[in-house]
């Protein structure tokens, strides 16, 4: 496949800024960044289309948000709670973490043929994750007789883990005048801690 560079994260198909917590100096989006209590599909174009933009000749990944009016009850609530650890190679994470998700959504007016609505979504979860790394190590081809075939000197593995916290709270507003037409005001937050110090919202 192509470089995560060359493809694109969009929501409802607008463009999405993102930056890397890591300080890398590209405007890659990274999904993991993102919380998806505040959407209900996720759509994968594969190829170029003559549609989207320039930067997503490898692909794009569309997060649809979740519609007002996707059910015709007037409220519906959602909500989960749970506390999760990690435990993988004989490595065993002593603290455990609690998490939440949270969905509440209204319709207003006439319910016979509503047209406002609103939904509110939250969610909180921290979690471990292993990272193995494999190095190696090759002979430096100023130093070697052969420097078409130099030869690996050096072949390390590394085990480690990072904590991951990501929050993520939105909203959205939908009016509805007629079958064919509709308006909507989005909010969303992401809150993402990882890297031990660096944070990205």
């Amino acid at each position: 496949g192509m470089d995560p560079g060359y493809g694109s994260v969009t929501t409802d198909g607008a463009k999405l800024a993102g930056s890397f917590a890591d300080g890398g100096l590209d405007r890659t989006t990274y999904v993991l960044d993102i919380g998806l209590v505040n959407f209900s599909e996720i759509e994968v174009i594969k190829a170029p289309m003559p549609n989207k933009g320039a930067d997503s000749t490898g692909g794009v990944v569309n997060l649809k948000t979740r519609s007002v009016f996707a059910s015709r009850e007037p409220r519906t609530i959602r909500a989960s709670v749970g506390m999760g650890t990690t435990l993988r190679d004989g490595l065993e994470f002593k603290e455990p973490h609690p998490s939440f998700t949270f969905n509440y959504r209204q319709l207003l007016g006439n319910l016979s043929d509503p047209k406002w609505g609103f939904t509110f979504n939250a969610s909180s979860n921290t979690r471990y994750i292993v990272r193995d790394q494999t190095t190696i190590d090759y002979e430096s081809t100023f130093s070697t007789l052969n420097p078409d075939t130099p030869y690996v000197n050096n072949v390390g593995k590394q085990v480690s883990h990072q904590e991951v916290t990501r929050r993520s709270v939105g909203g959205r507003v939908e009016f509805k005048p007629g079958d064919t037409s509709r308006f909507t005001l989005d909010v969303k937050y992401n809150y993402m801690h990882r890297f031990s110090e660096n944070n990205t919202r």
